[in-house]
């Protein structure tokens, strides 16, 4: 959600110039003068003012004067977004979309959507057909942002430095407090943090009142680890827009960054009060209590996301893992199941479910989620490697010391490869290369109680029996020094 909101706050204050709106006559559906342009100015003014409240209502007014008017469920589907009602959000760009199949910037909000919701193969449909129906004003920084997004969705990353470079040219060249802010946007995109803030920080000088911007100097503030003054920044801006869910939930992960745990949780909560809908709020508030070892309360949270936007991967795939930790293990796999079949071609969820199906010693449907993770992703060492561990485990040898000697090629500082392609050598009586790798394991990690086991073996057969009493006694003195999985 955090991608999204900020792009999608560049783009409404960007349309028009945010120091110098003023807000339009107050709106209302019985009033028949009201025209689109009206309308639109005060949606605009409010959100620019961060009166999330306000820009909903208006929106509501626009689209009640307009029922057709497929800008106007766009923008009322963006604000929606903002408030975390999803669902609402998807309903008013599918609306959109159903008016007018070929209104560019409707994808373009709905593939952000899917992006966070982890739904891949949806983002990059949206985002490629965003660009199909564009209609590019190559003297339009805001249009040349969008496309850029639209093209990392889409998978397409070959015009965005050309694309962002250009747009630095026109905004430097024609200064308005638009630019202004669209320049802070490209250089946080670029990663160039600590010139974003020496911009946001003249802006916030020459602007001192405008809420927007002291949002944008906290988030890159925290993107430094500047998080005390992010905290302040943030606080600041909460007293001017205190119905602004995600920033509570921003401010949330700030306090938390501060190790001010309850107050991190303080702040999620009072997002979720804001907004009962707001699944990004129950995510990170499951985040938080996960990392606290409240498991249940954890699942819970992520049940609530779940039940509110039943499509998010994420929360998903953060169920089993905590699904895992609480043994409710056929549970686990369901959504292991759930998160890869919202995302089939995510890496992450698909290698996840492997190494859990590997716990539970389910080696060969292990071994085919790691094979489809490496041909999403065949430059991961890691997953080699745990395919040739599942491989070893399920007594096919050959495959875990071809898996491992690539896993080594791709990264040749990895222990673990080098462990399990030794026990594989062992297993096959191939002793010297099996004491070869193991040495060079315990050489990499000198704890490494299970090597040290393994060498014993070894050991042993080659004939070298103090040796293989010396690691048998180290190995059962560093057995619970290190978990397996931690030497991938």
């Amino acid at each position: 959600m955090r991608l999204t909101y900020i792009i999608m706050a560049c783009a409404l204050a960007a349309i028009t110039n945010c120091a110098s709106v003023h807000a339009a006559p107050a709106l209302s559906p019985a009033n028949k003068t009201i025209d689109k342009a009206t309308i639109s100015k005060q949606v605009k003014f409010a959100y620019n003012q961060r009166d999330l409240p306000k820009a909903i209502e208006n929106a509501n007014i626009w689209v009640q004067a307009f029922p057709n008017d497929y800008e106007a469920l766009t923008i009322r589907g963006a604000i929606q977004m903002a408030l975390g009602n999803l669902k609402s959000a998807i309903i008013d760009l599918n609306a959109a979309i159903n008016i007018n199949s070929q209104y560019s910037p409707a994808y373009q909000y709905r593939s952000l959507l899917a992006k966070d919701l982890g739904l891949k193969t949806l983002c990059e449909r949206d985002a490629q057909k965003a660009l199909r129906y564009e209609k590019l004003d190559a003297d339009d920084p805001l249009q040349l942002i969008l496309r850029v997004v639209a093209l990392d969705n889409a998978g397409q990353r070959a015009e965005q430095a050309t694309l962002y470079n250009r747009a630095l040219q026109i905004c430097s060249a024609n200064y308005t407090t638009s630019n202004a802010i669209l320049k802070t946007t490209i250089h946080r995109y670029q990663g160039q943090n600590q010139l974003a803030l020496t911009e946001i920080n003249d802006l916030t000088a020459q602007h001192p009142n405008l809420p927007l911007f002291h949002l944008t100097r906290a988030k890159i503030l925290h993107a430094i680890d500047k998080n005390t003054e992010a905290l302040s920044e943030i606080d600041w801006y909460l007293t001017r827009a205190p119905h602004d869910a995600i920033a509570w939930v921003w401010r949330g992960d700030i306090a938390w960054d501060l190790n001010n745990k309850a107050e991190a949780l303080k702040s999620y909560d009072r997002a979720i009060k804001l907004q009962p809908n707001f699944e990004t709020a129950y995510v990170a508030r499951g985040l938080a209590r996960e990392r606290l070892h409240d498991d249940k309360g954890a699942a819970k949270d992520y049940t609530a996301a779940i039940n509110l936007e039943p499509r998010n991967a994420y929360a998903w795939h953060r169920r089993a893992h905590i699904r895992t930790n609480l043994h409710q293990y056929g549970a686990a796999l369901g959504d292991y199941d759930l998160a890869v079949a919202i995302a089939p071609n995510d890496e992450h969820y698909i290698s996840c479910r492997g190494f859990f199906n590997r716990t539970q010693k389910n080696y060969s449907n292990a071994i085919s989620d790691f094979t489809k993770a490496i041909n999403i992703n065949p430059k991961n060492a890691i997953l080699y490697c745990a395919r040739g561990s599942s491989y070893l485990s399920n007594d096919q040898y050959q495959n875990a010391i071809a898996n491992c000697s690539r896993s080594l090629t791709l990264n040749p500082r990895r222990v673990h490869p080098y462990f399990t392609r030794g026990a594989a050598y062992s297993r096959l009586k191939q002793y010297e290369k099996a004491l070869s790798d193991l040495d060079e394991a315990i050489r990499l990690y000198p704890y490494y109680g299970a090597a040290f086991g393994e060498r014993a073996v070894v050991n042993k057969a080659l004939g070298n029996l103090e040796e293989a009493e010396e690691d048998a006694i180290k190995a059962k003195l560093d057995a619970n020094t290190i978990k397996s999985g931690d030497m991938m």
